[in-house]
């Protein structure tokens, strides 16, 4: 039998506690390759498959072992459960990998603080709710939506990807040091015609002046900042935009059709619970505000308790780990109340959601881009910038 690579168990440093040690690893990756299916493996661990766990299967990074190490350890809790070969299924598919993989989390949360995840609904046309769970004589069901990248963030991505292109092979193209570039744009509906962008960077770069620098346009702007320290070669160009006011109509939508999943036939009877997955461009504050203003005009009554989630890896102090970033939301109007808090316990750290995001300066904003440079012995270290709001 072929053996199966797993670069993503190759990953160690000791410079801190990791929540997982190689031991785990070992074991997991056995788990992950029974339960995912060794032919299965042998046909997706292709270098271009675009599969969401594939490509963290063949990452060597502490990002990838820590999130393959948690997913083995959620989906060892849930194996047994009716339904279960559904989840499966979806986990191997490349659109579907990323909500069942919410879908397991979330689900081994319950289980993992003593409630039993009765089982998995089949899903029709109709709707159903993703799985039930009960602690003591309370029984819920449960749907979990993750948000994903939207068609207008997609499309963005794709245009950043052109100018990246286009700037390193045209405007960069010598091997030297070169300045910085940002752009920044208003609207993600309307963005400016790429060679306007490339030519207004090449300009920027042309004029003797020392950086920084800038060129406004009517629907975008161009920064050039100083040169970073080091010999050799260095490229960078970056592309933001405001976030689109349309995220927050997706936001809306997709509760309102988990408050229908919820209100199901066979389910009609029992409190629902949400569990919606955000992404770093989804405002934790404004989508609480948005439940609390719905619920409170008798909206989404399909739902008792709202949770929101924002789920990843913690690398630096006291331990590398996964950290799931929450926070619990009322219905003070839902059609069947939820008399008692359903325990959950995530299997690393766990934050605040709103404490986190509250604190954030500054416009969330799409972003993409590259950089290109070398490294070695003896040469500077850089920082990149983090550039996740426009400020």
């Amino acid at each position: 039998m072929q053996t199966i690579s797993a670069p993503w168990t190759a990953w160690w440093q000791e410079d801190l506690p990791c929540r997982f040690s190689r031991l785990d690893a070992g074991r997991n990756r056995d788990f992950l390759v029974d339960l995912l299916g060794t032919a299965w493996l042998q046909r997706a661990l292709q270098p271009q498959s675009g599969h969401p766990l594939i490509a963290e299967w063949m990452t060597k990074g502490a990002n990838a072992f820590l999130l393959l190490n948690a997913l083995a350890e959620d989906a060892c809790l849930l194996t047994s459960i009716t339904g279960f070969g559904q989840v499966l299924e979806d986990l191997r598919d490349r659109e579907l990998c990323l909500p069942a993989w919410h879908l397991v989390r979330t689900a081994a949360m319950f289980r993992r603080a003593g409630g039993v995840v009765s089982q998995f609904y089949e899903q029709t046309e109709k709707g159903a709710p993703d799985f039930s769970v009960r602690f003591n004589d309370i029984e819920a069901n449960v749907e979990a939506k993750l948000l994903l990248k939207s068609a207008l963030e997609e499309a963005f991505e794709g245009y950043a990807q052109t100018l990246v292109k286009r700037i390193f092979g045209e405007v960069m193209a010598d091997e030297m040091i070169h300045p910085p570039a940002t752009a920044i744009f208003e609207d993600a509906d309307n963005l400016a015609d790429a060679g306007e962008v490339v030519n207004a960077v090449a300009a920027l770069l042309r004029d003797p002046k020392l950086p920084p620098k800038e060129f406004r346009g009517t629907s975008f702007r161009v920064i050039i900042g100083p040169k970073p320290p080091g010999v050799g070669l260095f490229r960078s160009f970056y592309a933001l935009c405001l976030r689109s006011e349309k995220e927050n109509l997706r936001v809306s939508s997709r509760v309102s059709k988990a408050s229908q999943q919820l209100q199901w036939d066979s389910a009609a009877e029992c409190p629902g619970i949400v569990w919606l997955g955000l992404t770093r461009h989804q405002n934790s504050v404004f989508v609480r505000n948005l439940l609390l203003r719905k619920f409170n005009a008798g909206q989404f009554s399909g739902i008792s308790q709202a949770f929101l989630l924002a789920s990843g890896t913690h690398l630096e102090s006291p331990m590398r780990t996964v950290v799931d970033y929450g926070v619990r939301i009322v219905n003070p109007k839902s059609r069947v109340t939820l008399t008692a808090t359903i325990p959950v316990k995530p299997l690393g750290l766990i934050g605040d959601l709103i404490a986190l995001h509250g604190s954030e300066a500054g416009l969330p904003a799409y972003r993409a881009g590259a950089v290109e440079t070398r490294c070695g012995p003896g040469m500077p270290q850089l920082l990149l910038p983090d550039l996740r709001r426009v400020d």
